[in-house]
C-alpha cells in the first residue's frame, strides 16, 4: 500500500486546528502537527498517536518552517493569520514555498468579501488584517484556498466570568450573529486541505442567526442557570473586555452599531446564503452544521 500523504497543520491545539488535523487524518493523510511547543496537549489526540507526528514550527520563524516542511515532506499546509506579522506573513509563505509546499489552506475571515484587494476590505481592522494576508498569499504564487468563517461560537467565552455570576453585560443585545462552531470550521478546512478545490475562498456562516439575547438565554437553558442580560454602552463594554486588543473591540462594536442602526451589510445577500450553503455542502455527511445549543451542550466544561 502507498504511504499516507503527509500534510502540515499549524495551530493544532486550537479548536479549528485540532479538528482540521483529525479530519485530514480521517481522510487518509499522515498529519504533521506544527507546534511552537510540541509538548502541549491537542484536543482529541493522545501523544504519541499513530498517523500523527509532532514537529516544532512557528509561523513567525521562517527557518523553523523550512525545517518542518523538510522533516514532513508535506506538499500542503493549513495555516492561520498571524495578527502581529509585520509583512502580513509574506516571509512565512515564501519559506513554505521554497521548502516544497505547493498548496495552502488559510484560516481567514468572512469580513473579507470577494477579491481581497477591494477597498471595502481595507476599512475595518479585522477585514484589513485578513485581506492583506490573503494578498500576500496570492502574491506568493502558492495555490491556496482561504476559508472565511464568520462569528465563532467561542466568542461567547469573552463573557465567561459574567456567565459564572449569572449577569452578562452586552452592547446592542438585540443584534444577531451566526454562531459557527470552530470544530465545523476545522472539519471543512481539513476536507479542503485534502481535496484542494479550485475556489480561492470559501465563505462560511453558522446554521442559524441568533440575537445575543437568544444566544445567552440558550446558554443559560443548557447550563441550567439563570442568565440576566444587562445592556451597557460601547465604552462600558470595551472597558469590561479590556483584555482584548482595542482595534478588535472597535471593529466588533462598529459592526454591532451598524446592525443596530440597520446599516450593516455583514449578513447581506448573496454572501450570507452562499456562506450557509457552503457550510451545509461541506458538512453534509456530518448533518449540515452544529447548532448553537448543541455546541454549548457539547462544551459545558468551557463555562465551568
Amino acid at each position: 500500500m502507498p504511504s499516507p500523504t503527509p500534510v502540515l497543520v499549524f495551530g493544532p491545539t486550537g479548536g479549528v486546528g485540532s479538528s482540521a488535523a483529525l479530519t485530514a487524518h480521517r481522510l487518509g493523510a499522515h498529519v504533521y502537527l506544527a507546534m511552537r511547543d510540541t509538548n502541549k496537549s491537542v484536543r482529541g489526540l493522545s501523544n504519541p498517536q499513530d498517523g500523527f507526528t509532532r514537529v516544532q514550527a512557528d509561523l513567525s520563524d521562517p527557518k523553523s518552517l523550512t525545517a518542518a516542511v523538510q522533516t514532513s515532506g508535506a506538499k500542503s499546509a493549513f495555516v492561520y493569520v498571524l495578527h502581529q506579522s509585520p509583512d502580513h506573513m509574506t516571509s512565512a509563505f515564501a519559506a513554505l514555498k521554497d521548502a516544497g509546499i505547493e498548496y495552502v489552506v488559510l484560516l481567514s475571515s468572512y469580513t473579507v468579501k470577494g477579491d481581497p484587494t477591494q477597498p471595502e476590505n481595507h476599512v475595518e481592522y479585522i477585514s484589513a488584517l485578513h485581506a492583506k494576508t490573503e494578498e500576500a498569499l496570492r502574491d506568493s504564487g502558492l495555490r491556496y484556498t482561504a476559508v472565511r468563517p464568520a462569528f465563532f461560537n467561542t466568542n461567547v467565552l469573552w463573557y465567561v466570568n459574567d456567565l459564572k455570576q449569572g449577569k452578562v453585560h452586552l452592547v446592542y443585545p438585540e443584534t444577531s450573529h451566526d454562531y459557527i462552531a470552530p470544530s465545523d470550521i476545522g472539519t471543512i478546512a481539513g476536507k479542503v486541505l485534502i481535496q484542494q478545490p479550485e475556489e480561492s475562498h470559501v465563505l462560511l456562516c453558522g446554521p442559524e442567526l441568533l440575537t445575543q439575547y437568544e444566544a445567552y438565554s440558550t446558554i443559560g437553558k443548557v447550563l441550567g442557570k439563570d442568565v440576566e442580560i444587562i445592556e451597557v454602552d460601547e465604552e462600558g463594554w470595551k472597558d469590561r473586555l479590556s483584555f482584548m486588543p482595542r482595534p478588535v473591540l472597535d471593529t466588533v462594536a462598529n459592526g454591532m452599531r451598524k446592525s443596530h442602526e440597520g446599516k450593516s451589510d455583514l449578513y447581506k445577500e448573496p454572501w450570507f446564503s452562499e456562506a450557509v450553503g457552503n457550510l451545509r455542502k461541506w458538512l453534509k455527511e456530518e448533518g449540515g452544521g452544529t447548532k448553537f445549543g448543541q455546541w454549548v451542550g457539547e462544551n459545558k466544561e468551557l463555562f465551568a
